[in-house]
């Protein structure tokens, strides 16, 4: 496969083995369903049992499958991160009152605005269920806090 012959070729340029992690790129130059199929496949990508680095943190593959429009969550994210206010949620004039209405405004939340928070979670859960042994996240903090219970889920690893 490309990764083996790319681990190979670096060993012969003097690259000792213990100093390469295999990222296969979640995002970069894929379509959505090439991203979704190499998370899914995440354990098998990395060769000779070599340390696996994955980077679905939000993706477009992520906005893809939430059917959210590219425009609209640059535009959130930019609302969020300009805001040094305290956390409100309100609902928007047209809130109809039913409690499974979507039409709120979130706004000051700074961290858990992105709205592509959610589906980087599920994709960093399935990351760490697939062997992953580095995460590459943009919420940090949130995300740690992800990739330690699903570690501890899926690896039975634990901070005691």
């Amino acid at each position: 496969t490309l990764a083996i012959s790319q681990v190979e070729a670096a060993e012969a340029s003097g690259i000792c083995r213990w100093n390469i992690v295999v990222d296969p790129g979640i995002g970069f130059a894929k379509t959505p369903s090439q991203s979704l199929e190499l998370l899914k496949d995440l354990d098998q990508t990395a060769p000779f049992g070599l340390p696996i680095l994955s980077g679905p943190s939000r993706k477009s593959f992520i906005a893809y499958t939430l059917k959210q429009r590219e425009h609209e969550t640059k535009h959130q994210s930019r609302s969020a991160m300009n805001s040094n206010s305290t956390s409100t949620v309100t609902p928007s004039p047209e809130h109809d009152g039913s409690s499974n209405s979507n039409n709120y405004i979130v706004d000051e939340l700074h961290e858990l605005v992105h709205p592509r928070i959610w589906g980087t979670a599920a994709a960093v859960t399935a990351s760490v269920a697939k062997g992953a042994d580095f995460i590459r996240v943009h919420d940090v903090r949130a995300m740690r806090e992800v990739a330690v219970v699903s570690d501890a889920i899926y690896r039975s690893r634990t901070s005691e």
